[in-house]
């Protein structure tokens, strides 16, 4: 797997993980969550919720 497509309805650009190793996607997500939730004002909740998903997504491929 090249990349990871998270897809959220409250979240209008799309965020693309470039995955090299389990490590690196933590890394990703963490910087990928503070630019997309820096802007849309998104609760703690939403943000463990979309970090869970991306977590479940990763460990199912």
């Amino acid at each position: 797997m090249d990349h990871l497509y998270l897809f959220d309805d409250d979240i209008e650009p799309i965020i693309v993980l470039t995955i090299k190793t389990y490590q690196g996607l933590l890394e990703e997500v963490r910087k990928n969550l503070y630019d997309v939730t820096k802007h849309a004002n998104l609760s703690s909740y939403k943000k463990s919720k979309i970090y869970r998903n991306v977590m479940e997504t990763y460990s199912k491929s």
